[in-house]
């Protein structure tokens, strides 16, 4: 299985690599693209300031990667007609999402099985932003989805599974986040051994059964932080 991880920052694939580097089955590539447009000296400085801030076997394993040209660096953004022929070529099976981006059809439509999204919210319930604070404040469990996307928000009709996740001990939205999104990886490695077993029966993202929701305000988010303290 050919697997694209997609990123923003090179230096948040670390526990992906080691994760998979060695993963029986899974060939494995890390792209990063300029999905801010920054200028080529500001995208090349902001990675070399992570890359110094990394531990001496995060730095041992992505300088592997980039020796072996499975770790590739472009200026261009995701739509760039060079990204995305260098994605066609390597006739993936699937990406994993760690993006900022929004993805279109013309990048979609070249993943074998398509892009793979650890959503931090319970789908379809829990669409959209800030679906951790809402499920919170709802009294609903908290959790992650593994689900493949489409041109929508968290509308892509494949699931592989959801894990709920109890966030008891984290006291405050930060540190809550911090832990899910820390969490999406075990939550990719678990969705692509599933693939890799075949035979895997999606469960179709109901999307008329749940909301998207918006990014929460200031007021409600101050209620959660109050749930999160009182555990």
């Amino acid at each position: 299985m050919v697997v694209i991880g997609l990123y923003d920052y090179f230096s948040d694939a670390v526990g992906l690599l080691h994760e998979l580097d060695k993963k029986s089955g899974v060939d494995l590539y890390i792209l990063v693209c300029n999905n801010f447009n920054s200028s080529q000296v500001r995208f090349y400085l902001r990675h070399l300031r992570r890359f110094l801030g990394l531990s001496f076997r995060d730095k041992i394993i992505i300088t592997r990667f980039l020796v072996k040209r499975r770790l590739v660096m472009s200026i261009k953004n995701l739509d760039n007609d060079s990204v995305l022929s260098w994605v066609k070529n390597k006739k993936p099976d699937i990406a994993l999402h760690c993006t900022g981006a929004i993805y279109r059809e013309n990048l979609i439509s070249l993943f074998k099985i398509g892009i793979l999204n650890s959503h931090i919210g319970i789908l379809p319930k829990y669409r959209g932003r800030s679906v951790m604070e809402w499920s919170i404040i709802n009294g609903d469990p908290t959790g992650i989805t593994a689900f493949f996307v489409d041109e929508g928000i968290d509308t892509g009709r494949d699931i592989i599974f959801t894990e709920k996740i109890d966030l008891k001990g984290l006291n405050s939205v930060k540190s809550a986040k911090e832990f899910l999104f820390n969490y999406r990886t075990k939550i990719f490695v678990k969705a692509i051994d599933l693939l890799l077993k075949g035979n895997y029966k999606f469960r179709r993202n109901e999307v008329e059964k749940g909301f998207r929701y918006y990014i929460m305000s200031d007021l409600f988010r101050g209620a959660v932080e109050e749930i999160l303290k009182s555990g």
